[in-house]
């Protein structure tokens, strides 16, 4: 297996439509040697890649370079000669420190830092979905013409998914649940990307079924005051996150991180866009439906498309 240092993006759902283009590397003789936030040491253990947290300075993610770096080259003789480090990232800084630690980088030509890769891509001219563009970086390093996958899967660690079963059997719950992701920071073309309506839904779906929100840091006191008739499953990392969203009957979430994990897990799920560039950053399955209007899709319309997943989708 040949080492490959990878920077992973810096967003959940980036890091989850990534993973195509990481497996494809896995099963073409490289062992990534991945380096991104914390959070994604749970949400890709069912994988056994091994993965570093981010350094905190630039001094010290250079420094932690430089070390994957050395213990690379005694791992593979040719680490130093060939491309070996591949950027999922956008930045310019992502670049300039695998330039620092002397790393042959592939990654897009972008933000002016195209000197500091030693196989600088030319961004597609053509829209395309996110994992694509991840993609076509794996396979500029693997020299493959293998067609990407048509769904985005994500592997559950065993443990982290009879974690996942524990928390829900404490409340009886089965698979006959509805989990809403309401939650989403930033904005997109100015706007907020978190729906309105998710508060109406949840009530309209308690009438049916039980209904599950899982608040990150800083989102439990939003829940418990938003969602008060809402099962509150708080303190859960990704992986055992991904395990809930694997057993639901029906998800519906803004475009956010959770969105993509219960797409990858194969959950039927409803996609409320807004704002958001559909064509790049949806959650990618046939078992997505995306609902997308300017400025947001009615409730009618979201309740609607939930009520004929909820008669298609049999109770467990």
């Amino acid at each position: 297996m040949r080492p490959i240092i990878v920077r992973l993006p810096n967003w959940v759902g980036d890091v989850v439509m990534a993973l195509p283009a990481l497996s494809h590397l896995s099963h073409s003789g490289f062992a990534p040697l991945l380096v991104g936030r914390a959070w994604a040491q749970p949400l890709l253990a069912g994988y056994g890649w091994e993965l570093h947290p981010r350094a905190a300075s630039l001094r010290q993610r250079v420094a932690q370079l430089n070390q994957l770096h050395r213990r690379a080259a005694q791992l593979d003789d040719r680490f130093g000669r060939r491309l070996n480090t591949l950027l999922l990232t956008n930045s310019f800084s992502s670049a300039f420190e695998a330039w620092l630690a002397r790393l042959r980088a592939v990654g897009y030509r972008q933000d002016g830092r195209g000197w500091l890769l030693s196989a600088p891509v030319p961004q597609p001219r053509d829209p395309v979905h996110e994992s694509t563009r991840f993609w076509r970086l794996a396979t500029t390093l693997t020299g493959s013409d293998m067609p990407q996958p048509a769904q985005v899967r994500l592997k559950i660690a065993p443990l982290a998914q009879q974690a996942a079963d524990a928390l829900l059997a404490q409340h009886a719950l089965g698979g006959d649940f509805a989990c809403i992701v309401p939650f989403a920071t930033g904005t997109m073309k100015g706007q907020a990307k978190a729906w309105p309506g998710f508060a109406a839904l949840a009530r309209w779906l308690r009438q049916k079924l039980p209904v599950v929100v899982v608040p990150g840091p800083g989102e439990v006191e939003e829940a418990r005051h938003d969602y008060a008739g809402a099962i509150c499953l708080s303190e859960v990392d990704l992986g055992v996150y991904a395990g809930i969203l694997r057993r639901a009957r029906l998800v519906v979430a803004n475009d956010t991180g959770p969105g993509h994990i219960a797409s990858a897990v194969g959950a039927p799920l409803i996609s409320v866009m807004g704002p958001s560039d559909a064509t790049r950053y949806r959650p990618w399955g046939s078992h997505v439906t995306v609902i997308q209007q300017n400025p947001w899709p009615t409730l009618e319309q979201v309740s609607a498309e939930a009520r004929r997943l909820l008669d298609v989708v049999p109770r467990p």
